[in-house]
């Protein structure tokens, strides 16, 4: 899941664990092989089975800054993306843009849990299918070139319960105004004194 640091009680000397805080409170290591929070990768494994998928992450051989597994092809051609340049250039719980910048198409991969119950993701607006990459993450075919990649939480129950709310509001607000208008017309209309 790309943690950059690791915090632990116990010491460890795994490679690429660089020791940043011991003491007897506990440790604090950096991951020296932490992956950005988005990536490009010119290459994919397709494995659908998730047992298979997890054990081909557990291998040491296994290479998620080159390889993504996904459960199933994006159905491109990927490679080379020499040269290429990644930006998160807005980060929120419910949207998350990039800038990307490549010379061939490659699997950009986010390292956010995959949730497809409300996630969408666009490609300079226009709407791509999210890839369950890595198990756990998710991931975007991106064309070679400039690209605007944004990431959306908008689930439907959101969206009823939102709608829900504002008629509910609105309801409250007009019941309101019926039971204070004889009150308002009282207060607002002048009374009629005797004239004679």
């Amino acid at each position: 899941l790309n943690t950059k640091y690791l915090v632990t009680r116990q010491r460890l000397s795994d490679v690429g664990l660089t020791p940043v805080l011991e003491s007897e409170q506990g440790n604090v290591y950096r991951n020296e092989a932490a992956l950005p929070r988005a990536f490009l990768v010119d290459s994919v494994a397709v494995v659908p089975e998730r047992e298979a998928a997890l054990a081909m992450l557990k291998d040491p051989s296994f290479n998620p800054a080159r390889v993504a597994l996904v459960e199933k092809s994006p159905g491109v051609a990927l490679g080379p993306i020499e040269g290429n340049s990644i930006a998160v250039t807005s980060y929120a719980p419910h949207q998350i843009d990039i800038e990307t910048e490549s010379d061939g198409a490659g699997l950009m991969v986010l390292s956010e849990v995959y949730y497809p119950a409300g996630w969408s993701a666009t490609i300079d607006g226009e709407a791509t299918e999210i890839f369950r990459t890595n198990y756990a993450l998710r991931s975007v075919a991106v064309p070679p070139g400039h690209h605007d990649v944004s990431f959306r939480f908008e689930p439907a129950s959101f969206s009823l319960g939102h709608t829900i709310s504002r008629f509910a509001s609105a309801l409250v607000v007009l019941t309101f105004l019926v039971a204070a208008l004889p009150r308002l017309k009282s207060v607002l209309m002048p009374v009629r004194g005797d004239d004679g």
